[in-house]
């Protein structure tokens, strides 16, 4: 009897391939890491093979999973272009996109590959900035499609992506006695910063004292202060970096909210190709696909 595979369990197989991590994998795709778990099962059922060595905490490809990998990548590409061709007429134009260093670092290369293998025509001019900067750039007409953090009451604009804020310090054995010093000795982006705003205010609503020992307005420089010692610091848990490690709930420090990034784009501005690349970043991000 002929096996007929399933789309979303292929999808939720090759990202757990990609993260090493189920909740990760939930997260990305938004479902829960049970409903993940489930779908591998039911593709490993189908299939009739082990695709993953589950080992404590970790996991990792079979032999079998290395080879299905490839085959599974394969399908998911034609699937994807083969709905991109059929949904969207050829376009050609110019787009200027803004997006965040963490979506830049986690999804751009992705969203733009498959984006170019059907959009050959469009030329796309590509910014990384602050959620600040680029809020300010789409108002003055600088950008045509924005990626940039909110916060969780935000309304406008279209929520493609979610994840925990962590609070991390150095991975070396005497960082904890970090988080023993008082005032806490905290590394942030200048403001305006959501992710500074989150911090200081988790902190003050424990009455936990604090001080600012460095900033600075990109990831690799607060994470390269935080590998030095100087302190703590949050990201979203897909920027941390080796070297760096999250500090545990029983550390005592307050949990903090999610981080959320919005698209912002004019539907109403006649960008065809602007159009089709917002389009397609929700179909390649959102778990439904749905622009609305």
């Amino acid at each position: 009897m002929p096996i007929n595979l399933d789309i979303d369990q292929l999808r939720a197989f090759a990202t757990v391939s990609r993260t090493g991590s189920f909740t990760r994998t939930g997260e990305l795709l938004g479902r829960t890491q049970s409903a993940i778990s489930l779908q591998i099962k039911r593709l490993e059922t189908s299939i009739e093979r082990k695709l993953f060595e589950r080992n404590g905490r970790s996991i990792g490809l079979t032999n079998a999973g290395e080879r299905f990998l490839v085959e599974a990548n394969h399908i998911l590409e034609m699937h994807d272009r083969a709905i991109a061709l059929l949904n969207q007429p050829a376009v050609s134009g110019n787009v200027r996109l803004g997006c965040t260093e963490e979506f830049a670092a986690v999804h751009l290369t992705d969203v733009l590959g498959s984006f170019q293998r059907t959009h050959q025509n469009v030329h796309i001019e590509i910014a990384v900035d602050t959620s600040q900067e680029l809020r300010k750039g789409f108002s003055n007409n600088r950008y045509d499609v924005v990626l940039a953090k909110t916060t969780q009451d935000e309304t406008n604009g279209q929520s493609i992506w979610r994840e925990d804020l962590i609070w991390v310090i150095d991975n070396k054995t005497l960082s904890a006695s970090i988080l023993l010093r008082d005032p806490l000795p905290l590394l942030v982006s200048p403001l305006p910063c959501l992710i500074r705003h989150a911090m200081t205010t988790a902190l003050d609503n424990t009455d936990r004292k604090w001080t600012i020992v460095g900033t600075s307005e990109v990831n690799a420089g607060l994470q390269a202060a935080v590998l030095a010692g100087f302190g703590v610091t949050a990201l979203p848990r897909s920027a941390i970096q080796p070297g760096i490690r999250q500090v545990l709930p029983e550390e005592g420090l307050p949990t903090l909210p999610q981080s959320e990034v919005r698209m912002f784009e004019n539907p109403n501005d006649g960008n065809d190709a602007a159009r089709c690349l917002a389009g397609h970043i929700i179909s390649r991000i959102t778990p439904s696909g749905v622009y609305g």
